[in-house]
């Protein structure tokens, strides 16, 4: 966010998490949570259920990829004219990302068992995403990470 810009809604949003993270422990599942709900509230948020290009459905399974510069998913017919780098998109882990985007509350992440190949996919999916449109990594991010997994 920018510097000495009040952003009531990421106060709150950051006080509820840290709320949270207090009460459950440490979690990476709430940490992409709040990282869905923080671009969200700063008008960033990745298109998971229909194609970026297309604006077709996401069928799960049909080969579908991820891309940063693209804003989100891309469907397979558009993943292949695409000329920006994509990742796979596992169908497992854009239901998980799906679901808590759509979530009002952190509680379906809290809820989720996710393996840690699901977590490897969430990281690596939000963090290309986050890197690219805020222009940076955020070595913030890897210390929440870190400390998720301890």
């Amino acid at each position: 966010m920018p510097f000495d810009t009040p952003q009531p809604a990421c106060f709150d949003l950051l006080e509820q998490t840290l709320d949270l993270l207090c009460a459950h422990g440490a979690s990476e599942n709430l940490l992409f949570w709040y990282e869905l709900k923080l671009l969200e509230d700063a008008g960033m948020t990745p298109s998971l259920a229909a194609c970026t290009t297309c604006h077709q459905g996401i069928v799960p399974g049909a080969g579908a990829v991820f891309s940063a510069t693209h804003g989100g998913v891309l469907c397979a017919a558009c993943a292949r004219t695409a000329t920006a780098a994509t990742a796979p998109a596992r169908p497992d882990v854009l239901a998980m990302l799906t679901a808590w985007q759509q979530a009002p509350t952190p509680q379906a992440a809290l809820n989720t068992r996710a393996t840690p190949a699901q977590l490897r996919g969430l990281e690596a999916l939000l963090g290309a995403f986050l890197e690219y449109h805020l222009a940076a990594p955020s070595p913030a991010r890897a210390i929440a990470l870190a400390a998720c997994r301890t």
